[in-house]
């Protein structure tokens, strides 16, 4: 639904396999200095925003994420 809407809106929707929004946006060489999430972030993505200098309002969840825990990053 996020995506149609955001395709809808001429938004260009950025999708890397097995990662969080946050994680895709940071990675896409887009520049991206700050995200506003929906859901809290995992303490994963959250650190990965702070190490990229992403700023954020958009509290954490104090929770790594289970897709992540499996697949060992963020």
């Amino acid at each position: 639904m996020q995506r149609t809407w955001a395709e809808s809106k001429g938004i260009t929707v950025i999708n890397m396999k097995d990662a969080h929004a946050e994680e895709s946006l940071i990675k896409s060489g887009k520049e991206i200095t700050e995200i506003e999430a929906s859901r809290p972030v995992c303490l994963d993505c959250k650190d990965l925003m702070n190490e990229k200098g992403v700023k954020s309002k958009t509290p954490r969840s104090g929770n790594k994420s289970r897709k992540i825990r499996n697949i060992g990053r963020c």
